[in-house]
């Protein structure tokens, strides 16, 4: 039973963050504010990644 809610689970953690990759995508296009996701996706391991534009400069925390 415990294997089947984990399985549940992780499908629907990596369905929200598909649609987070998504919509990040879909922002960017409209505003210059928002940072690029280039590429997402699940590698073999099951680690979900998002390739996202690099902006140069001062960090949040400085």
């Amino acid at each position: 039973m415990r294997a089947n809610f984990s399985l549940k689970r992780y499908a629907k953690v990596q369905a929200r963050f598909n649609r987070e990759a998504l919509l990040s995508d879909a922002l960017s296009q409209k505003s210059i504010h928002i940072v690029r996701a280039y590429d997402y996706g699940v590698t073999k391991g099951r680690k979900a990644y998002c390739v996202m534009e690099y902006l140069s400069g001062k960090s949040l925390k400085d």
